[in-house]
């Protein structure tokens, strides 16, 4: 009963618009909770799922209130009430993992964690033992806005709320770190988990999901092999925080940053989107300075 595929990234790419519409598919089953963080985090202790501060503990034990809560007025089944006990607190192994992907014959159950796409190689095994015909989805955005977006949020939610007021040393060292560079690691990702799937690897683009997100969301769901089933609300976007423009101080940093990885995602993959990711160009006042074709002609960062 182990889910039938993940979704292992990448932050910041579009994963909450792909759980918040595969969710509403009448085949598809996802955990009321997004990013279970099985596989990709410690094993934690009785007083750590109690009182531990860490964001997945806190989410189950609200899951959990929440979970009460609506069963007491009426609004929760007794199996949903189940499914937020075991999640908030059981014991975490291979059984207990199993154990919340428990859903009838012809219902497809997936999992959706950005941060399974830096998994060790032993552990990307061990998952391909456990599920050994998962499908696995990697929705990938180019490394430069991906790790600016991922900057303005982390900033953004801390102290002043803006970005724009902390330290440019401070950010660019946040950029500099091994893990904002682990998170567009998109080479070593795809080679990690093909070799353990093989082609039954998924890889999207941000760019399409921007461009044609119904097209993005179809080819997913036809990857899946369930119906296609396209929300109303499908191009709304999910999580967004705030847009902006890369500042010019911060284009040669991410550019040399990243300069390496985008050769190698191309020689890879041999995409036009990928070729088209290599060509960018960033700073002067706007998003994209100068772009190659075919893309949009102005990237917004999310």
């Amino acid at each position: 009963m182990y889910p039938d595929f993940l979704c292992i990234g990448a932050q910041k790419s579009g994963t909450t618009w792909l759980h918040d519409n595969l969710v509403q598919h009448p085949q598809i089953w996802l955990p009321p909770v997004k990013e279970i963080h099985y596989f990709d985090r410690p094993y934690d202790s009785p007083i750590a799922r109690l009182f531990g501060r860490a964001v997945r503990l806190q989410k189950g034990r609200q899951h959990l209130r929440q979970t009460v809560w609506r069963f007491v007025t009426g609004r929760a089944s007794i199996e949903d009430l189940s499914w937020a006990v075991r999640y908030a607190w059981g014991r975490r192994s291979d059984s207990w993992y199993s154990s919340l992907f428990q859903q009838p014959s012809g219902i497809v159950t997936g999992e959706i964690c950005p941060g399974y796409a830096r998994l060790s190689p032993e552990v990307a095994r061990h998952v391909g033992r456990l599920m050994p015909e998962a499908k696995i989805i990697y929705l990938l955005r180019h490394p430069i806005e991906r790790a600016w977006s991922a900057a303005v949020m982390h900033f953004n939610d801390r102290g002043p709320r803006d970005y724009r007021l902390t330290d440019p040393r401070e950010i660019e060292e946040w950029l500099r770190r091994p893990k904002t560079l682990e998170h567009a690691g998109y080479a070593d990702a795809i080679e990690r988990w093909r070799s353990v799937f093989g082609e039954r690897m998924f890889i999207g683009f941000y760019d399409e999901l921007r461009g044609n997100p119904g097209g993005l969301l179809g080819r997913i769901q036809r990857f899946l092999g369930v119906g296609e089933y396209l929300p109303e609300d499908v191009r709304s976007q999910r999580n967004p925080g705030n847009w902006t423009a890369i500042p010019d101080r911060f284009v040669p940093v991410l550019e040399q940053l990243f300069a390496e990885e985008l050769r190698r995602l191309h020689d890879l993959l041999g995409s036009p989107l990928t070729l088209d990711w290599l060509n960018r160009r960033y700073g002067t006042g706007s998003v994209v300075a100068r772009k190659s074709q075919p893309g949009p002609s102005r990237v917004v960062i999310s």
